[in-house]
């Protein structure tokens, strides 16, 4: 059975939630690794610890982890998705979901 415009849009939604969070998820896994590897990250001391957390996210982590994964290529992946799933020609009628990035267009 075809999809409806709501559906079809609320399906491209979720695509578009999830790339966000693929996004978000590959940009900490670094900082994390680091993190595990790092004796003081262990330590007793919560100060110690903290510090060891604050280094390798300054080190590692993107301040916009989106942005800099990318807006294009983030919605770019989405798209691709949503062909796997939806009828040829339902992609025209996708709403640009850039509005929900607000701050992250170029």
């Amino acid at each position: 059975m075809p999809l409806g415009y709501a559906e079809l849009e609320r399906f491209y939604e979720g695509l578009v939630t999830r790339a966000r969070a693929q996004g978000i998820t590959c940009a900490i896994t670094s900082g994390m690794l680091a993190v595990k590897r790092d004796a003081r990250s262990d330590a007793p001391q919560l100060p110690v610890q903290h510090a060891a957390r604050v280094e390798h996210a300054e080190r590692l982590l993107a301040q916009n982890p989106l942005r800099a994964y990318g807006l294009e290529r983030l919605m770019a992946e989405a798209r691709e998705q949503a062909a796997r799933f939806l009828p040829p020609g339902s992609l025209e009628w996708l709403p640009d979901a850039r509005g929900s990035f607000i701050g992250l267009a170029p």
